[in-house]
Protein backbone atom coordinates (compact mmCIF):
# COMPACT_ATOMS: atom_id res chain seq x y z
CA UNK A 1 0.00 0.00 0.00
CA UNK A 2 2.84 2.39 0.85
CA UNK A 3 4.51 1.74 -2.51
CA UNK A 4 1.22 2.54 -4.24
CA UNK A 5 0.81 5.81 -2.35
CA UNK A 6 4.35 6.99 -2.96
CA UNK A 7 4.59 5.65 -6.53
CA UNK A 8 7.90 4.15 -5.43
CA UNK A 9 7.65 0.92 -7.37
CA UNK A 10 6.51 -0.52 -10.63
CA UNK A 11 3.24 -2.47 -10.66
CA UNK A 12 5.26 -5.68 -11.06
CA UNK A 13 7.43 -4.85 -8.01
CA UNK A 14 4.37 -4.01 -5.93
CA UNK A 15 2.62 -7.25 -6.95
CA UNK A 16 5.76 -9.30 -6.22
CA UNK A 17 6.19 -7.73 -2.76
CA UNK A 18 2.53 -8.28 -1.89
CA UNK A 19 2.67 -11.89 -3.01
CA UNK A 20 5.89 -12.51 -1.09
CA UNK A 21 4.44 -10.82 1.98
CA UNK A 22 1.26 -12.89 1.78
CA UNK A 23 3.21 -16.16 1.45
CA UNK A 24 5.51 -15.28 4.36
CA UNK A 25 2.54 -14.25 6.50
CA UNK A 26 0.89 -17.62 5.81
CA UNK A 27 4.01 -19.38 7.09
CA UNK A 28 4.27 -17.24 10.22
CA UNK A 29 0.53 -17.48 10.96
CA UNK A 30 0.83 -21.19 11.69
CA UNK A 31 1.94 -20.52 15.27
CA UNK A 32 1.93 -16.75 15.84
CA UNK A 33 -1.34 -14.98 16.78
CA UNK A 34 -0.14 -11.60 15.50
CA UNK A 35 0.45 -13.02 12.03
CA UNK A 36 -2.94 -14.76 12.22
CA UNK A 37 -4.36 -11.25 12.63
CA UNK A 38 -2.30 -9.94 9.70
CA UNK A 39 -3.42 -12.83 7.49
CA UNK A 40 -7.02 -12.12 8.47
CA UNK A 41 -6.61 -8.52 7.33
CA UNK A 42 -5.15 -9.70 4.00
CA UNK A 43 -8.29 -11.76 3.40
CA UNK A 44 -10.56 -8.93 4.61
CA UNK A 45 -8.98 -6.40 2.25
CA UNK A 46 -8.25 -8.77 -0.64
CA UNK A 47 -4.55 -7.93 -0.61
CA UNK A 48 -2.47 -10.45 -2.61
CA UNK A 49 -5.46 -12.80 -2.48
CA UNK A 50 -9.15 -12.87 -3.28
CA UNK A 51 -11.26 -10.92 -0.78
CA UNK A 52 -12.82 -13.56 1.48
CA UNK A 53 -14.70 -12.31 4.58
CA UNK A 54 -15.34 -15.86 5.83
CA UNK A 55 -11.65 -16.79 5.66
CA UNK A 56 -10.79 -13.45 7.23
CA UNK A 57 -13.04 -14.20 10.19
CA UNK A 58 -11.45 -17.63 10.62
CA UNK A 59 -7.97 -16.11 10.93
CA UNK A 60 -9.06 -13.15 13.05
CA UNK A 61 -10.85 -15.52 15.44
CA UNK A 62 -7.73 -17.70 15.67
CA UNK A 63 -5.70 -14.59 16.48
CA UNK A 64 -8.10 -13.68 19.27
CA UNK A 65 -8.09 -17.25 20.61
CA UNK A 66 -4.29 -16.82 20.73
CA UNK A 67 -4.82 -13.66 22.83
CA UNK A 68 -3.85 -11.08 20.21
CA UNK A 69 -5.95 -8.00 21.12
CA UNK A 70 -5.85 -6.59 17.58
CA UNK A 71 -7.27 -9.87 16.34
CA UNK A 72 -9.99 -9.65 18.99
CA UNK A 73 -10.98 -6.14 17.91
CA UNK A 74 -11.03 -7.05 14.21
CA UNK A 75 -12.93 -10.32 14.78
CA UNK A 76 -15.42 -8.52 17.02
CA UNK A 77 -16.05 -5.88 14.37
CA UNK A 78 -16.49 -8.52 11.66
CA UNK A 79 -18.96 -10.45 13.81
CA UNK A 80 -20.87 -7.32 14.81
CA UNK A 81 -21.26 -6.40 11.13
CA UNK A 82 -23.22 -9.61 10.42
CA UNK A 83 -26.05 -8.36 12.68
CA UNK A 84 -26.84 -11.95 13.75
CA UNK A 85 -27.75 -12.50 17.42
CA UNK A 86 -25.36 -15.44 17.87
CA UNK A 87 -22.52 -13.44 16.32
CA UNK A 88 -23.21 -10.48 18.63
CA UNK A 89 -22.47 -12.68 21.66
CA UNK A 90 -19.15 -13.87 20.19
CA UNK A 91 -18.31 -10.27 19.27
CA UNK A 92 -18.92 -9.21 22.88
CA UNK A 93 -16.59 -11.93 24.16
CA UNK A 94 -13.87 -10.89 21.71
CA UNK A 95 -14.23 -7.22 22.64
CA UNK A 96 -14.01 -8.17 26.34
CA UNK A 97 -10.74 -10.01 25.67
CA UNK A 98 -9.33 -6.89 24.01
CA UNK A 99 -10.59 -4.82 26.94
CA UNK A 100 -8.89 -7.23 29.34
CA UNK A 101 -5.64 -6.59 27.47
CA UNK A 102 -6.08 -2.88 28.15
CA UNK A 103 -7.29 -1.83 24.69
CA UNK A 104 -9.78 1.02 25.17
CA UNK A 105 -11.52 0.28 21.87
CA UNK A 106 -12.37 -3.18 23.19
CA UNK A 107 -13.91 -1.67 26.32
CA UNK A 108 -15.91 0.87 24.30
CA UNK A 109 -17.30 -1.84 22.02
CA UNK A 110 -18.10 -4.08 24.98
CA UNK A 111 -20.29 -1.29 26.37
CA UNK A 112 -22.23 -1.16 23.10
CA UNK A 113 -22.97 -4.90 23.16
CA UNK A 114 -23.33 -5.57 26.87
CA UNK A 115 -26.09 -4.44 29.17
CA UNK A 116 -25.01 -3.12 32.54
CA UNK A 117 -21.77 -1.51 33.70
CA UNK A 118 -18.73 -1.45 31.48
CA UNK A 119 -15.92 -3.70 32.63
CA UNK A 120 -13.17 -1.11 32.10
CA UNK A 121 -9.49 -1.84 31.58
CA UNK A 122 -8.79 -2.27 35.31
CA UNK A 123 -11.43 -4.97 35.61
CA UNK A 124 -9.52 -7.26 33.25
CA UNK A 125 -12.64 -7.97 31.22
CA UNK A 126 -14.59 -9.48 34.09
CA UNK A 127 -17.22 -6.78 34.52
CA UNK A 128 -16.18 -6.22 38.13
CA UNK A 129 -14.89 -3.04 39.73
CA UNK A 130 -11.34 -4.34 39.92
CA UNK A 131 -11.41 -4.42 43.73
CA UNK A 132 -10.04 -7.36 45.70
CA UNK A 133 -12.71 -9.83 46.76
CA UNK A 134 -13.44 -9.98 50.51
CA UNK A 135 -11.36 -12.67 52.18
CA UNK A 136 -8.87 -12.92 49.32
CA UNK A 137 -6.00 -12.00 51.62
CA UNK A 138 -6.84 -14.90 53.94
CA UNK A 139 -5.66 -17.37 51.28
CA UNK A 140 -2.36 -15.54 50.92
CA UNK A 141 -1.91 -15.48 54.69
CA UNK A 142 -2.54 -19.23 54.85
CA UNK A 143 0.04 -19.95 52.14
CA UNK A 144 2.63 -17.80 53.93
CA UNK A 145 1.89 -19.50 57.26
CA UNK A 146 2.26 -23.00 55.80
CA UNK A 147 5.51 -22.00 54.08
CA UNK A 148 6.86 -20.62 57.36
CA UNK A 149 5.91 -23.77 59.32
CA UNK A 150 7.38 -26.15 56.73
CA UNK A 151 10.67 -24.25 56.62
CA UNK A 152 10.87 -24.14 60.39
CA UNK A 153 10.32 -27.89 60.73
CA UNK A 154 13.03 -28.49 58.12
CA UNK A 155 15.52 -26.49 60.21
CA UNK A 156 14.72 -28.40 63.42
CA UNK A 157 15.49 -31.77 61.82
CA UNK A 158 19.01 -30.72 60.84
Amino acid sequence: ALLDEQSAGTPAEIARLRTTSFARTQELAKDNPYYMYVLGTYYAEGMATVRDPAQSLVWLSKACEGFDPLGCIAAGKALRATKKAEDAERARVYFERACAAGVDEGCANTVKLRPGPAPGPRARGCGCSGEVAPGAHAGLALVLLVTFVVRRRGRRRR
